[in-house]
Formats: structure tokens, sequence, C-alpha cells
């Protein structure tokens, strides 16, 4: 076989899979892979000073009890996921906020960097122009069950919701793609109205 994008990203998509455990891991390792199969075939893009959208970071990184920098982030949007709690914190709910120079600051109630080793994940949600995942909440259902994201008309998605800690499963019948871009929760009693829900739409 040789060694091109098409050809990496058979292999990749064949053996990294999001199954439920290790859900989160392994869709970041998959578009990781997938990024650099898309560098290999643009000829090395911006090359190894390029910067990285995904950075995992432990208490380590932090220096103090609440503050991470990340100045390769500065200006940037980004999400942050702690492993610990196996979901992504919630900025519109006061879970944390952006510092000044790039990375963030944990608000969680009695959090403190110092005493564990607390593992996080930043991402960024795009580089330039592309997008590499959407944060939504209810607020961006059109409907109880319909969010309509027209920048993702015609891509791959994965959609992560936050409450419930897991990817939601397509072949399973728990969503499905909208017409335009987005998607339909087809979860049992699911009502998007019910409480200020949270999701994370990855383009695959």
């Amino acid at each position: 076989m040789s060694t091109n994008g098409a050809n990496i990203k058979s292999l990749i998509n064949q053996f990294v899979r999001n199954y439920p455990i290790e859900a989160f891991r392994n869709m970041a390792l998959n578009r990781i892979l997938l990024l650099l199969a898309d560098l290999a075939d643009n000829g090395g893009g911006s090359g190894g000073g390029g910067t990285p959208f995904v950075i995992p970071l432990t208490s380590a990184n932090f220096v103090n009890t609440t503050d991470c920098p990340i100045t390769s982030f500065a200006g940037s949007n980004i999400s942050v996921f702690w492993n610990e709690a196996n979901r992504f914190l919630n900025k519109d709910q006061g879970e944390w906020q952006d510092l000044p120079g790039g990375g963030f600051r944990v608000l969680m109630l009695n959090f403190d960097s110092t005493k564990g080793t607390y593992h996080f994940v930043a991402m960024l949600d795009g580089i330039g122009s592309q997008v590499l995942m959407v944060p939504v909440t209810s607020a961006n259902f059109t409907d109880t069950i319909d969010c309509p994201i027209s920048i993702l008309a015609g891509r791959n998605i994965a959609v992560f919701f936050n409450e419930n800690s897991k990817f939601l499963q397509k072949d399973a019948g728990e969503w499905d793609d909208l017409a335009g871009g987005g998607f339909k929760v087809k979860l049992a009693n699911f009502d998007s109205t019910k409480a200020n829900y949270h999701f994370y739409v990855y383009v695959l």
C-alpha cells in the first residue's frame, strides 16, 4: 500500500474507532491522525512549527491552583475536557474562563490543581477557516430535537453529549444528520427545552 493521505485514512478509520469505552480518546486520536494524513498530502502544510489543535495537560501544567496557561492558544476559541469528570467543562455555566494570553482558569467549586494529578485536554474549535469542533447548547436547537449547524453541511460529524458523557451512536439510532447540516437527537424522551444541555460536534 502506498503512503498517501487516502490510504492512511483508510487504515485509521479501520483501526481507530470511537467505541463506547475510551470513546473520547479514540475520537481525538482519530481526528489527529486524519489531520496528519491531510498534512502529508498537502506537502507538509505548516510543518513542525504549526499549532497543535489538541493539547493534553496535567496538574503539572498549572501555574497555581486554577490557572493553566497555553500561550499557543492565545486569541483562539477553545474547549476544555476534564478526564476525571469524563466531560467538557461548561463555560456558559461558569465552570471555566479564558486566560489573557491563552489557556484557561478552572472555576469549579473547590477545584485545586495541587490536590491531585488531574488530566485535561484543551482543543481548538478551529484552525483558520477550518472548523474542527462546534460546541452547542439547548439554545442552538430550533425545536425539541433538531440542532441545525449550516457550516457543517455535507460534513461527516460525531456528536458528544456532555451531560451523558458519551458519543451518541448513530448506528444505534441515537441521532441522525439534518438536511443542511447539524443533527437530530433521537434518544427516547429527549427534549432540548427541558434543560440547558451541551453537545460538542466533531468534524471527521
